[in-house]
C-alpha cells in the first residue's frame, strides 16, 4: 500500500519542475514553490499540493501504525504534519514574493513553519528510534541539521530563496521516500 503513497512526493517534484519552466514571470531560483499556485497554471499546483499532502499524510500514518518503537511512532505522527500543511497549501494561497501578507498568506506561511518544525522533529525522533542502525540515525539527523542550517543561513552566503526552499522541501520528501522504502 505504501507504494501508492510514494507517488505523491515523486509526482510533486516532477510537476513543480515542469510548472516552474512554463509559468510566466516565475523564477525558480528566487520564487517560492508555493507561488506556482498563483500563476497561469495555479490550479495544477494547488492539486499537486493536495495530492502530495494526502500521500505524505497517508504514508506517515501508515508507517506510524507499523512501528513498534514509540519514538519512531511519534516521529511519524509529527511527520504527518508536513502532509497536512501541504494539503493546506493547496487551499490557502501564499502571497506573491515580497508582497504584504493577506489573511490567506499568513495562514499559508504559518502552516509551512509548522510543517517544517514537524518534519524536523520527525527526523530526530525517527533517527533516535533507529539508533541501533547508525546509518539511519546519521542520515536522519544529518538531514535535519543540514536543512535547518541551510534554511537559516543560506541567504547569508548568497543562496537564492527559491533554491534554499526547494532544497529543504525536496530533502524532506526524499528522506520520507527513502525511509519508507528502507522500512518496507
Amino acid at each position: 500500500m505504501e507504494n501508492v503513497f510514494l507517488i505523491g512526493p515523486v509526482l510533486f517534484v516532477v510537476i513543480v519542475s515542469i510548472l516552474e519552466r512554463v509559468t510566466p514571470n516565475y523564477n525558480w531560483k528566487t520564487d517560492y514553490v508555493s507561488e506556482l499556485s498563483l500563476g497561469k497554471y495555479g490550479w495544477i499546483q494547488k492539486a499537486n499540493f493536495i495530492f502530495c499532502g494526502v500521500c505524505v499524510t497517508g504514508l506517515c500514518l501508515m508507517l506510524a501504525k507499523q512501528s513498534p518503537d514509540i519514538a519512531i511512532k511519534v516521529g511519524w505522527y509529527l511527520g504527518s504534519l508536513l502532509g497536512f500543511v501541504t494539503i493546506s497549501a493547496g487551499v490557502w494561497d501564499t502571497d506573491p514574493h515580497g508582497k504584504t501578507f493577506s489573511r490567506n498568506g499568513k495562514i499559508h506561511d504559518k502552516a509551512y513553519q509548522i510543517g517544517m518544525a514537524g518534519i524536523g522533529a520527525a527526523y530526530f525522533l525517527i533517527g533516535w528510534g533507529y539508533r541501533s542502525n547508525p546509518l539511519v540515525m546519521a542520515v536522519s539527523w544529518g538531514v535535519a541539521i543540514f536543512s535547518w542550517i541551510w534554511w537559516q543561513y543560506g541567504y547569508k552566503i548568497g543562496i537564492p530563496t527559491g533554491i534554499a526552499q526547494r532544497t529543504v522541501i525536496y530533502s524532506a520528501l526524499l528522506w520520507l521516500v527513502a525511509m519508507a522504502v528502507f522500512i518496507s
